[in-house]
């Protein structure tokens, strides 16, 4: 969902990335708050909304950035609200 809304939704679905991707939660000014490095037979992800050390995040929009050695980086953005 978009917004991903805390706690409503239980967590929202990174997917169409390629196996094996690295995959980036970040502030709009370019902080990394999340990473995650899928298996080499997964292609999606379901996030939680909790940043690095597992505390939840703040409202505000994210940028979700995917890479993989076999193709351009993907980046998207999502809108998150805790209530």
């Amino acid at each position: 969902p978009n917004p991903f809304i805390i706690p409503q939704h239980e967590g929202v679905i990174i997917k169409n990335v390629l196996s094996g991707s690295k995959i980036s939660i970040l502030t709009i000014d370019g902080t990394v708050i999340k990473k995650i490095r899928l298996d080499s037979n997964q292609s999606q992800y379901i996030w939680d909304g909790t940043d690095n050390s597992g505390k939840i995040i703040g409202t505000a929009v994210y940028l979700v950035a995917a890479e993989h050695e076999s193709s351009i980086k993907k980046v998207s953005k999502i809108a998150v609200i805790r209530e």
